[in-house]
């Protein structure tokens, strides 16, 4: 479409819109202007207000999560709390595989190589 239909059809759409008067004519009575005047500051109230709603809205919906995440912590906390403590066995000292005698430990070996090389 070209920018004459484009503008056609704009203009075509407006024209209803254009038909009413947005701001009373100055000659207009002071009773129509004051109705003017007080519709326009109610549609600015009612702006204002939805507005203080929707900041309203949003400041209920973020201290949710607020605390939501804290009672979540918190549940954390309780949790980790509530866990038995890992305790680690007493060292009694090296135990027995580092104490074992030279000719143990030789005899061993020796019945591993001769285990190794019996293969069937």
């Amino acid at each position: 479409m070209t920018r004459l239909g484009f503008l056609f059809v704009a203009i075509v759409l407006a024209a209803p819109a254009r038909a009413q008067p947005l701001i009373p004519p100055p000659s207009a009575s002071i009773a129509a202007r004051l109705d003017f005047q007080m519709r326009m500051d109610l549609l600015r109230a009612e702006a204002d207000l939805a507005a203080l709603r929707a900041i309203d809205r949003d400041n209920q919906a973020m201290s949710l999560e607020t605390r939501l995440r804290a009672d979540r912590a918190a549940a954390d906390i309780d949790a980790a709390a509530r866990r038995p403590a890992l305790t680690l066995a007493p060292q009694a000292g090296p135990g027995p595989y580092a104490s074992i005698p030279d000719a143990a430990l030789a005899a061993s070996e020796a019945r591993v190589r001769a285990a190794s090389k019996n293969r069937r």
